[in-house]
Parts: structure tokens; C-alpha cells; sequence
């Protein structure tokens, strides 16, 4: 009778770890489930942006999403000057660096009146890029808009 005991435990004790098995496996699929309107800036950006570019974005999954190369604070230098510096800064800050795009996140938009912090994108900065003559934009949706350099001033 002991025997049969520790067996109904083990089935117990199995059925429970497959379910918790199961139960993150669909909350892991859930949440990494790309929303709609990012799922189309990514097939805009894998379908009308070079290999080779390299864009402004916080985020690695842009990478293996559309296998392009991304800057950000930790291997991009000065990007506080590219966000509040001077347009002719910034546009050397990007050409120096090679960067073609700039793709903003609209869910990490920041009024950066009172503090700047590279955590996200300054208000500031945003607003700016849409009276810039460095910028004009070539995708833009509810979640995410993408900013190309122009090429005239990549040239100069």
C-alpha cells in the first residue's frame, strides 16, 4: 500500500510541474508577442532600410527582429548631444558615427523639461526632428515613427 502511495505523489508531483511547465509557456508566448503596429514598423524597416544601416533604438530585439545594427547609450557616444545639442552637433554626431536612422518608440517618450536621462526619448528631441531640415520621416504609426538623416546631409 506504500508503494502505491509514493506512485500517486510522483504522478502528482509530475502533473503539477507540467502544468507550471505549460502555464509559462504560454505566459512567455503572451508577452513576447509582437503588437501590431511595431510588427509592421518591423517589416517597413526590413523591407526599405539597407542591411548595413544602423539606427537609433533602445532596444536589442530590433536587431533579431530585422537584423539591422542599433546604437544606444552604452556603444553610442555623445548621444546626449545628438538630443540636445544643436542641429549642426547632432548632424555631426551622425555622420561621424554612420547612423542612416533614428527609430522612435512612442511609449518611451519623455518630458525632458525638468531632467534628462538617456532612458528613453526626450520630448524635446522628438519635436524637434519634425522642424529639423537634418530629418525626414519615412514611417510613422501609432507605436513607432522612423526618421531617416537625409541623404543630401549625409553627403556633405
Amino acid at each position: 500500500m506504500a508503494a502505491s502511495g509514493k506512485k500517486k505523489f510522483k504522478r502528482l508531483v509530475l502533473a503539477i510541474c507540467l502544468v507550471q511547465f505549460f502555464s509559462v509557456l504560454g505566459y512567455v508566448h503572451s508577452q513576447r508577442r509582437i503588437a501590431s503596429a511595431i510588427g509592421e514598423g518591423i517589416h517597413y524597416l526590413r523591407s526599405h532600410v539597407p542591411e548595413d544601416a544602423i539606427i537609433i533604438y533602445p532596444e536589442y530585439n530590433l536587431t533579431e527582429y530585422t537584423n539591422r545594427r542599433i546604437v544606444w547609450t552604452s556603444n553610442f557616444l555623445n548621444l546626449g548631444n545628438v538630443f540636445w545639442g544643436s542641429d549642426e552637433l547632432t548632424k555631426h554626431l551622425l555622420v561621424k558615427n554612420k547612423v542612416q536612422y533614428i527609430l522612435i518608440k512612442k511609449a518611451i517618450i519623455y518630458d525632458d523639461r525638468e531632467r534628462h536621462h538617456l532612458r528613453g526619448y526626450p520630448l524635446s528631441f522628438v519635436q524637434r526632428l519634425s522642424t529639423s531640415q537634418l530629418f525626414e520621416v519615412k514611417f510613422d504609426n501609432k507605436e513607432i515613427s522612423l526618421w531617416e538623416l537625409k541623404k543630401e546631409i549625409v553627403l556633405d
